[in-house]
C-alpha cells in the first residue's frame, strides 16, 4: 500500500489557532498525513496587529529557520508545502528550495521570487480573495508571471468578496472531492510530477467567503 501524501501546513501571523488544526484534521480525514509546525512556540494572536508584533519579535530569518528545522526530518519523502497567509510565504520559500517538493498550496499568501528561482513543473495553487488588501492585482499578476517563468505549473483561484480569513474565522473545512478531478470551487492539493491527489473543497461555514470562485482559474490573475 502506497504511503499517504505528506502535507506540511504552516499557520498565519495569527499563530496556530484552532481553525488551522481543524483544516489539518479534515485533510487527515481525507487520507493525507499532515504536519502543522508551530513557529510561534504556542503563542497566538487575536488581531492582525498582535500577530504582526509576534512575527516581528521573532524575526523572519528565525521563522524560516524554525520552518526548515520542522520539515527537515520529513523532506526525503517529498512534501506538499501549504500555508495560510504568512505561512503561505514560508511554504513558498521552502518549496522553491526543495528539489523533492511535490506541490505548493497557498491560501491567501505569497512571497517574492528570487530572479534565479527554478522548479521542474512544480504544481502550484494560489487561492486568494478578490480583492485582497495584502495581495493586490498588480502584485498577483507579477507573481503569477514570475512563478510561471520559474517553471511552475501554476493556477490562481480568486474568490470575489473576500471575507474572514480561513485561518482565523473558525473551522476552515476541507472535504474530499470525488474521483481525483477538480471540484468546482475546490482546492486540489498538488500531488507531484506523476499524479495529482484527490480534489479538496475549501469551505468556511461561519465566514462570508463563498465556496465558489468568482472566475475559476485565471492566467494570469487579474
Amino acid at each position: 500500500m502506497a504511503s499517504p501524501t505528506t502535507i506540511v501546513l504552516f499557520h498565519s501571523a495569527y499563530g496556530p489557532r484552532p481553525a488551522v488544526h481543524a483544516a489539518a484534521e479534515r485533510l487527515r480525514e481525507a487520507g493525507y498525513e499532515v504536519h502543522v509546525p508551530d513557529l510561534y512556540d504556542g503563542r497566538t494572536a487575536e488581531t492582525v496587529e498582535e500577530g504582526m508584533a509576534i512575527k516581528d519579535e521573532i524575526g523572519r530569518d528565525e521563522l524560516l529557520r524554525r520552518a526548515v528545522t520542522a520539515v527537515a526530518p520529513l523532506s526525503e519523502r517529498g512534501l506538499v508545502y501549504a500555508g495560510f497567509s504568512l505561512g503561505g510565504s514560508i511554504a513558498q520559500n521552502l518549496a522553491l528550495g526543495d528539489d523533492r517538493a511535490r506541490g505548493l498550496l497557498l491560501l491567501h499568501g505569497t512571497s517574492d521570487l528570487p530572479d534565479d528561482a527554478a522548479v521542474d513543473e512544480l504544481p502550484v495553487q494560489l487561492h486568494v480573495a478578490d480583492p485582497d488588501p495584502f495581495e493586490p492585482h498588480d502584485w498577483l499578476n507579477a507573481w503569477y508571471l514570475r512563478m510561471q517563468r520559474a517553471g511552475a505549473d501554476v493556477e490562481v483561484h480568486r474568490y470575489r468578496g473576500g471575507g474572514a480569513p480561513l485561518h482565523r474565522s473558525g473551522p476552515a473545512g476541507l472535504r474530499r472531492g470525488g474521483g481525483g478531478g477538480r471540484v468546482a470551487g475546490g482546492a486540489r492539493v498538488p500531488g507531484g510530477r506523476q499524479r495529482r491527489v484527490t480534489a479538496l473543497r475549501i469551505n468556511v461555514p461561519d465566514g462570508p467567503m463563498p465556496a465558489r470562485p468568482a472566475s475559476g482559474v485565471t492566467s494570469p490573475a487579474r
